[in-house]
């Protein structure tokens, strides 16, 4: 059986260092990785999970869970997370709880003991609860500010108020906003800065599920009200409200506008017609790791601030249809 010394030796560094590489690699400088790591895939080593955790205390896995794992707007926040994790040695665990409060605390409740940290997406649970697992293990939230736990967010107020802006400018009188899922925390933010860009009252239509099919039906209460022009949840709404629009011979852009609240279906690219708000959830998600690799590096300061970031969303206008007569 290859050994860590086995390793060591051939990397030319001591098996501390071939130790440290494994466990904590952002510790060491990256051609002191490079040559464990070309050494240890030399030697077909296979480093024992279950004995570094004993060693280290460290299972080396950080928890994530999602509200759903069917909805387009999470694989990317978990893709970013994991691939900052493994980078340096740690793997996810995803858990999808189905925005059930109860079956994400059951989760959780499993959890703990297994993992080293956990991230959380759309969380439904209660600021004290949450309050309570930060203080039993490291914990980050995503889009979601809670008194003493660390948060990454994405602030999409600029775009949607930029929506607003111009789909007034493009001569839109009448504006509608199709909110998503219930309980959605995003929904009154993006909704207000809309309706703050736009200068005047959106009309809401939702709360709805933020599906294509949703989308369709959606366009048969929209049909008949007299508005213009459509600013959707997400891209999987959007899509469904232009091809339930379409169905009912409405032009698109032609004589009605769709914008849709992010583009991580690639909708944008596939139809020219489509205002998108781009959201960086790929960095946000690396982002939450790093949150949490810093509270599990004992060597880092201590700080008194909470750690919080902020990422910013755009709104994409290159899609945006030039539109004389929006009635």
């Amino acid at each position: 059986m290859v050994t860590l010394d086995d390793v060591a030796r051939l990397a030319g560094v001591s098996s501390a260092t071939v130790s440290r590489t494994l466990s904590r690699p952002q510790m060491v400088a990256a051609s002191t990785r490079e040559a464990v790591r070309s050494a240890a895939e030399r030697l077909g080593y296979q480093h024992n999970a279950s004995a570094r955790a004993l060693a280290t205390g460290r299972t080396m896995l950080i928890g994530f869970s999602v509200p759903s794992l069917a909805s387009s707007y999470f694989p990317p926040l978990i893709a970013g997370a994991q691939n900052r994790a493994e980078a340096a040695g740690y793997d996810l665990v995803v858990a999808d709880s189905r925005s059930d409060p109860q079956r994400e605390a059951s989760q959780l409740a499993r959890l703990r003991g297994r993992v080293d940290a956990v991230l959380l997406a759309g969380t439904r649970l209660a600021d004290p609860h949450l309050a309570e697992l930060a203080d039993a293990i490291p914990v980050v939230t995503f889009n979601r500010v809670v008194p003493d736990v660390p948060s990454v967010a994405i602030d999409t107020a600029p775009a949607f108020a930029e929506l607003g802006r111009r789909l007034r400018e493009g001569g839109h009188l009448r504006v509608a906003y199709v909110g998503g899922p219930a309980g959605s925390a995003a929904d009154g933010a993006r909704l207000s800065s809309l309706t703050a860009g736009f200068g005047q009252a959106v009309e809401v239509f939702g709360p709805v599920e933020p599906t294509f099919g949703a989308g369709v039906e959606v366009a048969d209460l929209l049909a008949p009200t007299g508005v213009t022009a459509a600013v959707a949840y997400n891209g999987l709404l959007a899509l469904g409200l232009m091809h339930g629009l379409g169905t009912r011979g409405r032009r698109i852009p032609e004589d009605f506008t769709v914008a849709a609240g992010d583009d991580l279906i690639g909708s944008a690219q596939a139809l020219n017609s489509l205002m998108t708000v781009l959201q960086p959830v790929e960095e946000a998600g690396r982002d939450m790791v790093d949150i949490v690799l810093a509270q599990l590096d004992s060597t880092a300061p201590e700080s008194a601030a909470t750690p919080r970031r902020t990422l910013t969303a755009r709104a994409d206008m290159s899609r945006d249809p030039e539109r004389e007569d929006p009635s």
